[in-house]
């Protein structure tokens, strides 16, 4: 309003007639002026609809636009108010395509509503309860699946675990083969130094122990110890067998001080027939075996004296065999206590010799024994005197 001189005027009043929509302002010390504001009443745009209703995802920001009216769509910020479950790691923003990397901070649980622990998974379906499946294409280092346990302990967790596999229902009688944990390998074989399972010190590092799987031998750097007691705390005691790292073997034993220790009885079952060149073995007081002398002297011995008539000249035989178990068999006297026969061999487990024979009584040319020990001989000459000799020895097979 162009009021020249007025400057210094203040508005006295203001009103707005609804009905005429004309809006009056009063002049301080003057004439009271009116505004026409009917145009601004925009009858007849009631009717107007939204023509955009959308929310980004990603700025959490909430777009709304009506239909004809020349302006831009108005936005609101909502990011303040969204409550997130998963995060694309590394952000605050909720995920929002299939490819993100997520996390929470929450427990999880997969078919349970109350997850016991950070993650609890229960299947009730006739199907396996976890699948995990690592596709072809690694390279280096990689692991399947590593659980990591950084706690540093605190001495009471005596039956704390990494990996705990519990079984709490029961395995019925017909389920032969059932494991608790399974190990099995369908490829091809690729030789030595691939393992079932092995020990390690330090992540990656040289193996300690291990079970191959080409011949499934065991092998460690260590000992081994069987027939141990474990006791409540995850300690053990005792043993019945205990193999050294060293090599020294303990039967009823598990300080072996000998290459093989056994405290206790011992047999040996199906042993080979002896060699001429084979060893007697003894046991000292202690219980340590020793090599005394060679079978092959001990397997020689001389069979009793018998009489053989050299009167007459001609050809004879005669049973060794029999002459020796004639006087064993049945000796004439025996020291107190002993057994009333001399033990003895049958006839096939010896060997029958004439080491000697006098030339002049005997033709020791057509001297001949048989497989059965009968010796045949022939008599060329009386003896002198009572020194001509005949020596007989016999050799356990």
């Amino acid at each position: 309003f162009d009021n020249t001189g007025t400057d210094n005027q203040n508005i006295e009043s203001l009103g707005v007639n609804t009905t005429t929509n004309v809006l009056t302002v009063g002049i301080e010390d003057g004439t009271s002026q009116t505004v026409d504001l009917s145009h601004l009443d925009n009858s007849g745009t009631d009717d107007q609809t939204i023509d955009s209703f959308t929310f980004n995802a990603g700025t959490g920001e909430l777009s709304i636009s009506l239909e004809d009216d020349a302006v831009a769509p108005e936005t609101v910020d909502l990011s303040g108010i969204i409550d997130h479950d998963w995060y694309e790691v590394g952000t605050t923003n909720a995920p929002n395509a299939i490819t993100d990397n997520i996390f929470t901070q929450g427990d999880v649980g997969i078919g349970v509503t109350n997850p016991a622990g950070r993650l609890q998974v229960e299947n009730t379906d006739d199907r396996d309860a976890f699948h995990f499946t690592q596709t072809n294409g690694t390279t280096g280092e990689k692991d399947v699946f590593t659980i990591q346990d950084e706690d540093n302990g605190g001495g009471g967790q005596d039956h704390s675990s990494v990996l705990k596999v519990l079984k709490s229902g029961a395995i019925h009688a017909g389920d032969n083969g059932f494991s608790l944990i399974e190990l099995a390998s369908t490829g091809a074989d690729a030789g030595a130094n691939k393992y079932w399972i092995s020990g390690r010190t330090t992540d990656e590092g040289a193996v300690t122990w291990g079970v191959d799987i080409t011949d499934n031998d065991y092998w460690s750097e260590g000992g081994i110890v069987l027939g141990a007691t474990g006791a409540t705390n995850g300690t053990y005691s005792g043993g019945n067998f205990r193999v050294e790292a060293n090599g020294d073997t303990g039967i009823g034993t598990i300080a072996p001080s000998a290459r093989l220790d056994v405290d206790g009885d011992a047999r040996i079952r199906n042993l080979p027939a002896a060699g001429d060149t084979d060893e007697l073995v003894t046991a000292d007081a202690n219980g340590n075996l020793r090599k005394v002398n060679s079978l092959k002297a001990s397997k020689i011995f001389y069979p009793p004296s018998i009489a053989i008539d050299a009167s007459t000249n001609g050809s004879f035989t005669v049973d060794l065999y029999q002459e020796y178990i004639n006087q064993f068999g049945t000796p004439t006297v025996g020291s107190a206590g002993a057994p009333s026969a001399v033990p003895t061999y049958t006839r096939t487990e010896l060997y029958y010799y004439v080491t000697f024979a006098d030339p002049a009584v005997f033709n020791t040319g057509t001297m001949a024994i048989d497989a059965n020990g009968n010796l045949s001989y022939t008599i060329i000459g009386q003896p002198a005197d009572f020194n001509s000799l005949i020596n007989v020895v016999f050799v356990v097979k």
